[in-house]
């Protein structure tokens, strides 16, 4: 079984857009399994909504999702007192923007009525567990909002009395889920780069700081989604227990995509959708 892991990375999520229009548009894969943290969680939420033979149609529809984004569309200010206000909010931002537009556009019903799997995960803030919602769950779509839910900066989102964030937090790129639920054939996207940037602006704010923190934490959690990943086969090598082998197309970028995570400016949106087709054409057009 084939599947797609989407990593997070926030606006950078545009860049696994564009991968997903040379895999998905281009080459029609079918997917029979879809995993994603973060804003990897909202893309393939899309994607899942369409059965398999519409695979070009999924893929066009998160291009012009995306492409139609600008920052008014995921986050504002809180009234009255601005960031102020996040002394009293759980977050600095109001991120019912977001809400609102993923309500909108992802229907339950339609991915329930494509016979896809699709699974993301969130981190439980009263627990400290990493929680995996499938479409069977009643809660899914909270549920990408929750994954969605960038610490601190965007409102982290309740499910059945507990505050969930970003599942990145504890897992970027959900490899194990997908081996879990039976891929043996996993495409993993991830925005985390071969080479990161060491510049970061002079004068950052706490916001900045919050941002460039979790994005640099990233690299050691996808290391670490990697690495389990690279067990299992050395397992299933050893003929220890029921493991079968795992093939991983990893897809990522050579350099930092971009400073600000949370820069949904239109240009930039379509200048990583760009960069991301380019390399998945680079990577799967020389199989």
């Amino acid at each position: 079984m084939r599947a797609l892991v989407h990593s997070g990375g926030s606006a950078k999520g545009a860049y696994g857009s564009g991968i997903i229009q040379y895999l998905l548009g281009d080459l029609g894969i079918n997917y029979d399994i879809m995993c994603g943290t973060s804003v990897g969680a909202i893309n393939v939420a899309f994607l899942a909504m369409f059965s398999a033979g519409e695979e070009k149609q999924a893929a066009d529809n998160l291009k012009d999702w995306w492409l139609k984004l600008d920052n008014s569309k995921i986050y504002r200010n809180w009234p009255f007192w601005g960031r102020i206000a996040a002394a009293w909010h759980k977050s600095f931002y109001d991120s019912s923007p977001l809400h609102k537009l993923i309500k909108k556009n992802v229907s339950l019903e339609k991915i329930r009525a494509s016979h896809k799997k699709v699974a993301v995960g969130a981190l439980n803030l009263h627990t400290g567990k990493y929680t995996i919602f499938d479409q069977d769950d009643d809660s899914f779509i909270d549920a990408v909002l929750a994954s969605s839910a960038f610490p601190a900066t965007l409102s982290p989102v309740k499910i059945n009395n507990y505050l969930f964030i970003d599942g990145g937090m504890k897992t970027l790129s959900p490899i194990k889920m997908a081996i879990e639920m039976g891929a043996t054939d996993i495409d993993v996207i991830t925005t985390s780069p071969d080479i990161r940037d060491k510049k970061f602006i002079e004068d950052p704010n706490i916001i900045d700081i919050v941002r460039r923190a979790f994005d640099v934490a990233t690299d050691k959690i996808l290391s670490n989604d990697i690495e389990l990943a690279l067990m299992h086969n050395k397992l299933a090598e050893a003929g220890l227990g029921d493991k079968k082998l795992v093939k991983l197309n990893i897809i990522k970028p050579h350099y930092n995509l971009m400073d600000n995570i949370f820069d949904f400016n239109p240009e930039k949106i379509m200048e990583m959708f760009d960069k991301g087709y380019s390399d998945a054409k680079e990577k799967f057009g020389k199989e």
